[in-house]
């Protein structure tokens, strides 16, 4: 197929909520919050830029937009289908208060009319779906307006080794114990729009043509980082599912690249610069219930904060009674993903579950490096507390 126009009219409101990837998750946090893993990833990687403005290439339902806008970022957003402008418009909803940050485009990412520079460029899921001319005249584009220190973030999937070396294996492995698999491990959409799948060499050598340095790496589900933090063999690079790239004008910094794909035990010393704030002064909830609470992270440290392996960092908290004592019960954990850069803050939606007997509490919010320490240690000091009056419920 010569040119994406051909499949225009299959990106359709069904497509994007029944098979484009992440639509469970958009339809279950209205695409008002990053779950999705690829689109995680991408932020993360995002963080090495938290400042200036953002060029979202083939924004589908608007999830990364309404991120970035969440952020007060500029963000010109494009999209050929009419129906993920649509999609996109509707995560926005009528919150003009981060609308107003973005620019929404429905237009061909080929032949939309840039202006100015951008810090940051993202390209999720698009270039499988677009021709090699066009991708030559998309990465052209994107090359032309990145800023000298901008950065280039491309994922794609699949990684076509995965189909051409991986899966036959898998499939006569699976013919020997007695299973099926299917020939053809496509989706219906995925046959009909992945024009042009990549393969690792193929994705470097074409962004090679247009930017002097080039990054690549493999990844699978449930591993994000992948090849980025570890060496791969020749059958994990053939069996790993998605590819990342990033592309720049300058050469890569890669252990701040890593250092937002994975969670090393971190200083004490540093981590008692992190602040927490919680949005709701007092609360009254029933015993045992779960509840949502917006609670702010400002990392004024030099440190990355994220839920990576292998020493994840998550949102938690503990609930201390008149005596002191704490909630037997293990606490649930929010994760701190995507990443939160030095110098930048993010707000959360912290699910806590309340003690199962009722009286007067105090809630403290605080920070777990999974496997190292709980951040309120009084040698840390990192944690916001606040009342609450767990009740046994409406009284008749």
């Amino acid at each position: 197929m010569n040119s994406s126009s051909e499949i225009r009219s299959a990106y359709t409101r069904d497509y994007f909520l029944t098979d484009c990837g992440g639509y469970q998750e958009y339809i279950k946090f209205n695409g008002r919050r990053l779950a999705d893993e690829r689109l995680v990833a991408l932020a993360s990687v995002a963080s090495l830029r938290h400042y200036g403005s953002v060029l979202d290439l083939g924004c589908g339902r608007g999830e990364l937009a309404y991120y970035f806008a969440q952020m007060q970022r500029p963000v010109t957003a494009i999209d050929y289908s009419a129906d993920a402008v649509e999609l996109a418009k509707q995560t926005f909803g009528q919150d003009e208060t981060f609308r107003r940050y973005v620019d929404l485009r429905c237009e061909d990412v080929t032949e939309s009319k840039l202006a100015g520079e951008y810090e940051l460029a993202v390209a999720a899921d698009v270039i499988e779906h677009l021709s090699p001319a066009e991708l030559d005249q998309m990465y052209h584009n994107v090359a032309q307006h990145l800023s000298a220190t901008g950065l280039f973030l491309v994922h794609t999937f699949p990684n076509v080794w995965h189909y051409r070396y991986h899966y036959p294996r898998e499939r006569a492995l699976a013919a020997r114990r007695g299973a099926e698999r299917p020939e053809q491990p496509r989706t219906p959409f995925e046959l009909q729009m992945h024009i042009n799948e990549q393969n690792p060499r193929q994705l470097r050598r074409q962004l090679a043509k247009f930017f002097p340095y080039v990054l690549l790496w493999f990844a699978t589900t449930g591993d994000m980082a992948g090849s980025l933090v570890r060496p791969y063999r020749l059958r994990e690079m053939a069996g790993a599912r998605d590819l990342f790239a990033v592309a720049a004008k300058r050469p890569i910094d890669l252990d701040r690249l890593r250092s937002r794909m994975r969670s090393q035990p971190h200083s004490p010393v540093l981590l008692r610069s992190v602040r927490l704030k919680a949005r709701c002064p007092c609360l009254v909830v029933t015993r045992g219930q779960e509840f949502n609470l917006e609670v702010e992270v400002d990392n004024r440290s030099p440190l990355s904060l994220n839920a990576y392996p292998p020493n994840p960092v998550n949102l938690s908290y503990r609930w201390l009674d008149s005596r002191g004592d704490t909630d037997p019960r293990d606490p649930l954990r929010t994760p701190l993903l995507p990443c939160i850069s030095p110098g930048s803050r993010r707000s959360l939606l912290a699910t806590v579950a309340a003690p199962s007997r009722s009286g007067d509490y105090t809630l403290r919010l605080t920070l777990v490096q999974e496997w190292v320490r709980w951040l309120d240690e009084p040698q840390i000091g990192l944690f916001c507390s606040l009342p609450v009056a767990v009740t046994d419920g409406i009284q008749p």
